[in-house]
């Protein structure tokens, strides 16, 4: 068994150090160390003087004992003269949210430390002063979710989504209003709610009732019906209107804005014509039955100025065949707006006697039957002017002839007759054939 074999290092001890005494086996490595206290500063007998010889913060003077084994002062008196000057609070450590920060003012002069302090934690800021933009306020509703982006900003700065707050919806698939929630997250806390619109679709509405307006000089509107999926819907409340270029001739402009749980515009025309009523019509007469459609040459004139056919307005009849009252309808077109109606007789055909023969105190008057005739007038007389005249009805359509009796013998008789026709308890009467004489005999 080898045995150890121990070598000492013996360190000695200062006025201020410890000393030591260290024994190692020379072998093994084993080792042993014992510590010898410090032995403290032998003072002098006698006090020495100092004086600093600064005149601000760090002058002082002093009564020192030296050490006579070290040299250093061991003990002393001291009297400072001079007071600090105090900076501001210096940041050594900035607050943040959750994590508490620290300061200190020191001399400005000799930059010792006079006073440090905590700086308190953060709180986090709360979302709910935050100014929220809605990159949309008004949706046209379609079934689907609307999730307008948002905006964020505290102080003028723009907070960054998903780090300094979350985005939620909610309803926001039907028509109402609908909402977005923004909830602080990290530094920020608290909630802030904007709400948006989802509204109908008011240009898919149905307007009825626009139709040409005729120029009065005032502005003229429309009494128009709006309908949405069927529904009529009350204007002020679900839609305003308003009109432009409507007071002269020519193309105004009615726009009509989708209001409360509507959104959209729809823009429609209607044009302002000169009123075409107010239009003179000449050329009108009355017409004789030929068993065609009877048409009349007609002027049309507006403020003296004559119009064209076809181009300013257009003419169509009725009730033109027949013996009767015809119609002729004459409405503007153009800039014309507006219709006429005018009426015209068309009277029966003029009759023609085909012989007379004279009897004994008396005459026969021959004819051919008329089928648009409802009778016959024969006039005669003594007279050729007719002034004193005898007159004969014959109320059968079909009679060809007539004869007259009880008349001067040997006299010359003027002879005349005529068509009527009764329409609707009105008769018309045709031209008077050519006058034909007849002398009676004896």
């Amino acid at each position: 068994m080898v045995e150890h074999n121990y070598i000492t290092n013996t360190v000695e001890p200062t006025c201020e150090d410890f000393g030591y005494i260290e024994t190692v086996c020379t072998v093994c490595g084993e080792s042993d160390t014992e510590y010898i206290p410090p032995k403290g500063h032998t003072l002098e007998d006698e006090w020495t003087y100092v004086d600093s010889g600064t005149r601000d913060c760090t002058y002082y003077i002093a009564e020192v004992k030296y050490c006579t084994i070290c040299g250093e002062v061991a003990e002393e008196m001291r009297t400072t003269y001079e007071q600090h000057t105090s900076s501001n609070w210096i940041i050594d450590k900035a607050a943040s949210i959750g994590v508490k920060g620290s300061k200190h003012r020191e001399c400005t002069v000799c930059k010792e430390v006079l006073e440090t302090a905590e700086i308190p934690a953060l709180a986090k800021t709360s979302i709910s002063s935050a100014s929220v933009t809605l990159s949309t306020s008004t949706y046209v509703y379609d079934g689907k979710a609307k999730t307008p982006s948002v905006i964020v900003k505290i102080g003028g700065k723009t907070l960054k989504k998903d780090t300094a707050y979350t985005v939620s919806y909610s309803n926001n698939t039907k028509v109402g209003t609908a909402k977005v929630t923004i909830t602080g997250k990290g530094n920020y806390t608290g909630t802030i709610t904007k709400t948006y619109s989802i509204k109908n679709d008011f240009t898919k509405a149905s307007v009825s009732g626009i139709s040409t307006k005729a120029f009065t000089g005032k502005a003229q509107t429309q009494k128009i019906t709006v309908k949405f999926n069927g529904k009529t819907l009350k204007g002020g409340t679900d839609y305003t209107v308003s009109y432009s270029n409507n007071t002269k001739v020519g193309t105004a402009t009615i726009k009509i804005v989708g209001k409360g749980s509507y959104t959209g515009t729809i823009i429609k025309t209607f044009s302002i014509k000169n009123n075409f009523t107010k239009s003179t019509v000449s050329g009108i007469a009355t017409k004789t039955f030929t068993g065609k459609a009877q048409t009349q040459k007609i002027t049309v004139k507006f403020n003296g100025k004559t119009l064209k056919n076809g181009t300013d307005y257009t003419v169509s009849y009725s009730n033109n065949t027949k013996v009767g009252t015809a119609t002729v309808k004459i409405v503007g077109k153009g800039s014309y707006t507006g219709t006429i109606t005018k009426t015209f007789k068309i009277n029966p055909a003029k009759q023609t006697i085909n012989k007379l023969s004279a009897k004994s105190k008396g005459f026969t008057a021959s004819w051919s039957k008329k089928d648009h005739a409802t009778g016959y007038e024969i006039q005669y007389s003594t007279d050729s002017k007719f002034k004193s005249v005898s007159k004969s009805t014959i109320t059968n359509k079909t009679t060809t002839s007539k004869t007259f009796t009880k008349l001067k013998a040997n006299k010359k008789y003027y002879v005349r007759m005529r068509i009527y026709t009764t329409v609707k308890g009105t008769k018309y009467y045709g031209a008077w054939s050519a006058t034909k004489t007849v002398t009676t005999k004896k």
